[in-house]
């Protein structure tokens, strides 16, 4: 497979290599390994581009899209860019005397005379940095005013309909702060590209790093946890708890080789083997199974009673009977479930202030 950026750094890793400078030398030569996460990500993607019919997503990664394309078209409307030209899924480069520096492929450009918005969406469970610190973004402003050097603003957005809370955020950049980033990140480049650029084990940095399983850095999070085993402290330290972080990521990382290696070769880990998943048994057609139970006396509302509705469908069905649309259709699905539902909140989880 091509490498459409040249082995040279991206703006989707220049979060990592600002926390962790030796990253970049770490991971020459290691080969990308997508998973069923990135997959989904990946078609989602391609939907939003224009590139796969929504019909042909999973229900999940539809309503993501469906969710990625409202507050999209939002901030377009508020920003009033609903006419402005737009570029999406092009790589962008920063050259400098010929010399190919970084690229990154924002997932929506629009022009709007002086004016530019950059969009990009994140598809996955994980929230990211907000826009006015997210790294990538900084990245992608400096690239786009690097190719259409008339702008005077840029407003950059994080689109991330699976985070809890900020679904989208905004930041805007002017001339003078562009320049600003565009020096931050030559610098970052610069030191990175240093053959002893120093490396620095964090969650965010290891998370989508190719080298954690090789790393001195990494791997030392696991054995300063194996020391602190017999005497845990009572309340642990935000040090621990990263490094938990970082050995968690790892552990995942070195089980999903292991499973890998297995499906190749049953015989590749001695002592271990591939056990077969759990059968799940789903019924594919509730009303074949209404009309046997109604057999045995099962009437509508004690079958009714057993069965989960999925929302997204039932909305589906609400405008496949009604033909409604937009808001006319969120309220239609909201007085059919008023006094219907109920609401429950998962446990909290533990996460980083902000």
């Amino acid at each position: 497979m091509t490498d459409e950026r040249q082995g040279l750094p991206s703006a989707s890793n220049l979060e990592r290599l600002a926390t962790c400078r030796g990253s970049l030398n770490a991971e020459i030569g290691l080969p990308d390994e997508p998973n069923e996460m990135s997959r989904a990500g990946d078609v989602g993607h391609a939907c939003l581009a224009g590139e796969v019919h929504i019909d042909e997503l999973d229900d999940e990664t539809a309503k993501t899209v469906g969710r990625c394309q409202t507050l999209e078209r939002s901030i377009l409307v508020d920003l009033d860019m609903v006419d402005a030209e737009q570029v999406r899924e092009v790589r962008f480069w920063l050259e400098i005397e010929g010399k190919r520096l970084f690229s990154g492929k924002p997932d929506l450009v629009a022009i709007e005379g002086t004016r530019a918005l950059v969009v990009d969406y994140k598809t996955g469970p994980v929230a990211v940095e907000s826009a006015e610190s997210n790294m990538q973004l900084r990245a992608l402003a400096v690239l786009v005013f690097w190719k259409y050097n008339h702008l005077e603003e840029i407003t950059t957005a994080i689109i991330q309909p699976r985070a809890f809370d900020q679904q989208a955020t905004l930041t805007t950049y002017k001339v003078d702060d562009i320049w600003e980033a565009y020096y931050e990140l030559l610098l970052i480049l610069e030191e990175a590209q240093e053959t002893d650029a120093p490396r620095k084990a964090s969650e965010k940095a290891c998370r989508y790093c190719k080298a954690k399983t090789t790393c001195p850095e990494a791997q030392k999070s696991i054995t300063d946890i194996a020391k602190v085993e017999s005497n845990l402290p009572e309340i642990p330290s935000a040090n621990l708890l990263e490094k938990c972080a970082i050995a968690k990521s790892l552990i995942a990382k070195v089980e999903a080789i292991a499973r890998k290696a297995l499906e190749a070769d049953p015989n590749a880990i001695a002592g271990y083997e591939l056990k077969p998943g759990a059968k799940r048994q789903k019924i594919t057609n509730p009303e074949g199974v209404f009309f046997k139970a109604a057999v045995i006396g099962i009437d509508g509302q004690e079958f009714s009673a057993v069965c989960d509705v999925n929302k997204s469908k039932l909305k589906a069905l609400i405008k496949a009977k009604t033909e409604k649309k937009g808001k006319a259709l969120d309220e239609e699905l909201a007085d059919i479930l008023e006094g219907n539902t109920e609401e429950t909140r998962n446990k909290p989880s533990l996460a980083k202030s902000k």
